[in-house]
Order: structure tokens, then C-alpha cells, then sequence
């Protein structure tokens, strides 16, 4: 395991600044790799309405004082009804489009529970700046609408959006963009895809080619290039921009904000520090592959940046 110096100076640097929330709608364990960068900085809002998701969170950090977690479901009504599936990952608002039975893992229907919701902009108890993320099971756009008079306070929105209907009546990725595209909101890129092939035997040979992808984790950051943005707002668009390997954009970001000049110079920091991990951590796994201690096909897979498994997580 590498050590990761960027992590360390990271954490440095956030101690020196605001407050700030994470809100993870659509929660369980584990949490993003990235939320580690944070986790004992920031407040978390952790929202899950799976009784055994939201069991395991409340037993997990019960003696952290900066994590909130609720088991009410975010939404536009008061009370929603689930569609429960054996694979947990799965359940939902919506139903399962069973066009698409055959990107989805194997489900079995579990029946409906019906329970409490509340729109976002009801609950969030404080007025920090935020980063959200949303991954809802093809209920995202609605748990955005719910959000739309806090908007001005979540600089940074990540969120789970699929390409096809894989759950009835869904809004698509288009139309999520659309909808943020309205609040000065630009999409910036992808943290992660969700791909698949569909031919099993074609799996172990899927580095050579692209794979159908179905879903992705979209990153949107308020437009900084046709609005101004405060002080602090920037300072976080900056942070998940490197956070998220966006190196450039942030570097960009940095020179064309007001933020004084040391801040500049610390920011600028970080981005060296990120960009000397993510060259230790491939050379790392190069020589790995001189040495065959991993294949050609995990040397793809781990260097692969949209991927779950990659090793810059």
C-alpha cells in the first residue's frame, strides 16, 4: 500500500476552512472511497430508508458526533412506497423495468413497505455550503426537485444517472442535466460509469473493447464561467475538482478566482501533491506488470479512471 501524501495535506488544508456538509442521499455501508477525504471534517447527513442499511449506519457511527443519519427517504410526497427487491441495491420508488432484466443482476420481487418523506429542503439543519449525493435507484431528478430552494447553498452535486429506463417512469441523464442546467449548474464529467457486457463469455476479454454503459456518476459544479461564485463556494468546487482528478479545470479554477493569494499557493499545492500520488500509484502498478504479479487485463482495469475498482478512488 502506498502511502498517500495528498490525503495528509488534504486534511490540513480543510481543518483551516469553513464548515461544510456532505448529504449522501441513498446511503449504506460501505461509503464512498471518496468521503474518507472528509469524514471527520465535515457534517454528514446519511439518508437511508432500508431498515437494515440504516441499522448497520446507526451501529457503525454511533459515537460520531458529526454524522446525522435518517431513515426517511428523500422526495416530493409525504409518504412513499418502496419496491423491495432480494438485491438490496435494487429497491427503489420505482419499479424495475424488466425490458432490462438482463443488465440487471438477479432480483427477486420482495413486495412493497410504505414510509416516510420529507423533501430535502425541509430538513438540512444548518447553512453550510454542501457537496450532494445522490444515488436514489432511478429516483434521483425527484430528490433533486426536492432540493430547489437550497440549491444556492450545493456548489457540488454528484449523482447517479442512467442512460436507459432501467426502472419504470425514470427520468433519464439528459434530463437531469436539463434541470440543473436551469440553477447554473455545469456537468463537469463522470466519477464513475456502470458497464456491462452482455455476453458472459465475452466478459473476461471486456479491456479490449467498450461495454454498453447504462448508468453513470455525473459531477456538476455551479457554472463559475457565466456567474460569480462566493469565496467559499469556490474554494469547495476547487477541492472536489482535484478530489475527482480534474486537475486541469481546477488549476484553471485557481487563477481566475478572487481568493487571495495564499490560499492560491496551498490550493496549487494540493494539485501537485494529487498529480505525484496518482504517477506513484501507476508507476507502482507498472512494475507490478514487469514483474507479473498482475495481469494485462487488471493493469487495464485498475488505470481505468470511471471505474469502481480503479486504484485513484
Amino acid at each position: 500500500m502506498i502511502k498517500s501524501n495528498f490525503k495528509k495535506i488534504f486534511h490540513q488544508f480543510l481543518i483551516t476552512q469553513s464548515k461544510y456538509n456532505y448529504i449522501d442521499v441513498g446511503s449504506s455501508l460501505p461509503l464512498n472511497n471518496f468521503v474518507s477525504y472528509f469524514f471527520n471534517i465535515f457534517n454528514i447527513y446519511l439518508f437511508e430508508p432500508n431498515s437494515r442499511e440504516y441499522s448497520k449506519l446507526s451501529e457503525k457511527f454511533k459515537k460520531k458526533k458529526n454524522i446525522f443519519i435518517s431513515k426517511k427517504a428523500i422526495g416530493l410526497k409525504k409518504k412513499l412506497s418502496v419496491n423491495l427487491y432480494s438485491n438490496k441495491n435494487l429497491s427503489s420508488v420505482l419499479k424495475i423495468n424488466k425490458i432490462y432484466n438482463d443488465i440487471h443482476p438477479n432480483y427477486k420481487y420482495k413486495g412493497q413497505t410504505t414510509i416516510k418523506g420529507v423533501k430535502l429542503d425541509k430538513i438540512l439543519a444548518n447553512n453550510f455550503n454542501s457537496i450532494l449525493k445522490i444515488d436514489a435507484q432511478g429516483y434521483g431528478y425527484e430528490c433533486l426537485v426536492s432540493a430547489k430552494n437550497i440549491l444556492k447553498k450545493i456548489p457540488v452535486i454528484i449523482i447517479e444517472a442512467e442512460k436507459v429506463q432501467m426502472y419504470r417512469n425514470q427520468k433519464l441523464d439528459y434530463e437531469i442535466s436539463n434541470f440543473l442546467n436551469k440553477y447554473n449548474y455545469m456537468l463537469v464529467g463522470e466519477t464513475t460509469n456502470y458497464k456491462k457486457s452482455l455476453h458472459k463469455k465475452n466478459r473476461k476479454l471486456n479491456f479490449y473493447f467498450n461495454e454498453f454503459t447504462y448508468a453513470k456518476d455525473l459531477l456538476f459544479v455551479k457554472n463559475f464561467f457565466e456567474k460569480k461564485i462566493d469565496k467559499n463556494q469556490t474554494i469547495l468546487i476547487i477541492l472536489c475538482l482535484i478530489l475527482f482528478h480534474f486537475n486541469d479545470l481546477a488549476y484553471y479554477l485557481i487563477q481566475k478566482s478572487k481568493i487571495d493569494k495564499n490560499l492560491k499557493i496551498k490550493l496549487n499545492e494540493l494539485i501537485r501533491y494529487r498529480i505525484k500520488d496518482n504517477k506513484k500509484l501507476i508507476e507502482s502498478k507498472f512494475h507490478k506488470l514487469q514483474k507479473k504479479k498482475i495481469s494485462l487485463k487488471k493493469f487495464c482495469q485498475i488505470l481505468n479512471w470511471n471505474d469502481e475498482i480503479t486504484i485513484f478512488k
